[in-house]
């Protein structure tokens, strides 16, 4: 959130450390990268462009007089990055890199199984796959229902895409606690590798996603039927629902070893 405004944005001090390296000044070298990164950018409807060259061209950037590289990514790009989340497998490290319960030290493992946030954690995902059983063919059709286990990845059959944007090309998720939720998420998947690594850091990125999850599942009507407008509006709200369990089962799962439950 920036100004009371929602904008997804990286910066970067690239130049300043190339600086002193090439003994250049450093506005100089933040001109000449953004200009490379400018030229990289493809049009974002041509046909052939890759899922991440259509999100590359929706950024823009702009250098400061102190050399600071700043980024933001605009509405078309946050969608086609949301679409994204859709599509399953989200990538795991190697089995070798990620820390077992049974590897780490006593005190954690106890505190971990026995802990409030675990739950709070675990109760979020439930509550994520209720909703898209709840919302299963009156607003969108998933590949499969099994709540036996989650072996597979569910998936969105209908619609696809995700009606993320207006017609004006604007994304429709602007209530606060929409934003914040996908600010979230966008946090998460940006330092998934080294969380899945850290279990405690882990566990604290899961319950900052799952109250995130909580404050949006209170503050937005996700089920609604009552016109086109607001079906669009639900399966947008849902997307998110699937976005958050699917990072969530993977915090809990392959960064934690521990259950991802259908139903508490």
């Amino acid at each position: 959130m920036k100004n009371n405004t929602f904008t997804i944005v990286y910066q970067s001090a690239i130049a300043l450390q190339l600086s002193s390296v090439l003994r250049r000044n450093s506005l100089e070298l933040a001109y000449q990268i953004l200009g490379e990164f400018q030229q990289e950018s493809v049009n974002f409807c041509q046909e052939d462009s890759t899922i991440a060259q259509c999100i590359l061209s929706d950024f823009t950037g702009k250098a400061f007089s102190s050399g600071l590289l700043q980024f933001e990514l605009g509405d078309r790009g946050l969608s086609v990055w949301l679409q994204c989340l859709m599509k399953p497998p989200l990538p795991a490290n190697s089995s070798d890199s990620i820390p077992l319960l049974t590897s780490l030290k006593k005190p954690f493992v106890q505190a971990l199984e026995d802990s409030e946030p675990l739950f709070v954690c675990q109760h979020s995902h439930a509550r994520c796959c209720s909703l898209l059983r709840l919302a299963h063919e009156p607003v969108m059709t998933l590949n499969r229902l099994e709540t036996d286990a989650l072996d597979d990845f569910w998936m969105v059959l209908k619609p696809d895409p995700i009606p993320w944007l207006t017609p004006q090309g604007q994304l429709c998720l602007t209530h606060r606690a929409e934003r914040a939720l996908i600010s979230q998420l966008v946090t998460i998947v940006d330092n998934l590798s080294n969380l899945l690594t850290n279990p405690r850091s882990c566990l604290k990125s899961a319950l900052a996603l799952s109250h995130a999850f909580q404050t949006f599942y209170r503050a937005c009507r996700i089920l609604e039927l009552a016109s086109p407008s607001s079906l669009e509006r639900s399966q947008s709200r849902l997307g998110l629902v699937m976005a958050t369990q699917r990072l969530l089962r993977h915090l809990l799962e392959v960064g934690l070893n521990v259950k991802a439950p259908l139903a508490l």
